[in-house]
């Protein structure tokens, strides 16, 4: 099953089980709240974005790609304010 084709509760269910396992809420004494879900599947996370209308995904460079073996990890984030709102009351 897609998650385009979740309805509006088990899409809900589903991102809070995700974010329980492969995200963080970070309150920043600047930015203010910011959600992050990592994954190295950038398909998730995309549909993710499209489905909630808010957010973006990005390539994670740097010290979490050590080993060439590694997958390429992608997180998809949320630091407006209202955006994170609406994702904490969804889920």
């Amino acid at each position: 099953m897609r998650i385009s084709d979740l309805s509006i509760p088990e899409f809900a269910a589903y991102l809070g089980a995700f974010t329980d396992g492969e995200g963080h809420i970070a309150r920043g004494i600047y930015k203010g709240c910011r959600i992050i879900l990592s994954n190295s599947n950038q398909t998730v996370l995309d549909d993710i974005q499209l489905r909630l209308g808010y957010g973006t995904v990005h390539l994670r460079k740097g010290m979490y790609r050590q080993n060439a073996k590694w997958k390429d990890n992608f997180i998809f984030v949320i630091s407006n304010g209202t955006d994170a709102e609406k994702f904490l009351l969804l889920v």
